[in-house]
């Protein structure tokens, strides 16, 4: 008797069955993971790009003697802050921080973005706080990204050197 080695055609069709549904859960878990990759960098660069303005017009505004309110738009979006600066690291002067092209900007001598390129900063608000003693500024920033849901920040600034007599 001869024996004949091989799969049949009904096996061979029930092999390839398994297969296709093991790859079409490797190949869904494989984008999946993909989609949250992409998603979690978005996050990270958004929040990274708050930070980092935020972060800068903090410091500036630390330093400033004065907010200088007719050259500044407050408690708008897009909201306008400019302020005077005596700080020898700065070399002092005015500065101006503002919304140009869904980026935060520092203009001075020249014109920085405080922002990154793959973020979009769509709010820019500046609130004074004003007393006999001293100043403040808070900061409401909101920003978005194509691959993150957008994402509100604040902080709050005191003017050291308004209130040095």
């Amino acid at each position: 008797m001869i024996k004949i080695r091989g799969f049949t055609l009904v096996e061979l069709l029930v092999y390839a069955a398994i297969m296709g549904f093991v790859l079409t859960f490797v190949v869904g878990g494989v984008i999946s993971l993909n989609r949250s990759v992409v998603a979690s960098r978005a996050s990270r660069d958004l929040n990274v790009s708050a930070s980092t303005a935020l972060e800068r017009m903090v410091r500036e505004i630390k330093d400033a003697s004065s907010v200088i309110e007719a050259a500044s738009h407050l408690d708008v979006s897009p909201g306008v802050l400019t302020i005077e600066t005596t700080n020898a690291s700065t070399t002092g002067g005015t500065m101006k921080f503002s919304l140009s092209g869904g980026q935060v900007v520092l203009t001075t001598n020249a014109t920085t973005s405080l922002s990154a390129a793959n973020v979009n900063v769509s709010s820019l608000i500046f609130y004074l706080a004003a007393s006999t003693n001293s100043s403040a500024v808070r900061i409401k920033m909101t920003v978005t990204s194509p691959n993150a849901q957008g994402r509100n920040f604040y902080d709050t600034a005191v003017l050291r050197e308004s209130y040095v007599e």
